[in-house]
């Protein structure tokens, strides 16, 4: 029979429970719930592409690839309007300095929606 005194078993315990905790710490911070939070947001109006996993360790080939993700999350907020000029709908995506046409088939409503996107940056 093997003998443990030595600790082993622990701190390959301590290890395995480190990276689940630090995976789930990592989930709920990158969440849909906390941008929608965040920017006071539906979690309907969050948009979050799917996190890439090319650049971790485990990863073929396995070790450091001299890469990591950033997330970035920016706020897009949709104006809506009337052309005082011709009575035509109009629509703004930079918080009303530019305005277009919104007469198409699906005209835009206003409101705001985050973008979650990850960044590749180089190391």
């Amino acid at each position: 029979m093997a003998n443990h005194s030595d600790g082993t078993s622990v701190w390959i315990f301590m290890l395995i429970f480190g990276w689940f905790a630090y995976s789930g710490a990592e989930a709920a911070c990158h969440s849909k719930t906390r941008f929608a939070v965040q920017y006071g947001v539906d979690s309907g109006h969050v948009y979050k592409d799917k996190k890439p996993h090319d650049c971790d360790w485990f990863t073929a080939p396995l070790g450091d690839k001299n890469c990591h993700y950033d997330i970035e999350s920016p706020k897009e907020t949709v104006m809506t309007g009337t052309d005082k000029a011709t009575g035509r709908a109009i629509v703004s995506y930079d918080e009303g300095k530019t305005w277009m046409w919104n007469d198409c088939n699906f005209p835009a409503k206003a409101g705001s929606d985050v973008f979650v996107a990850s960044k590749k940056v180089e190391e």
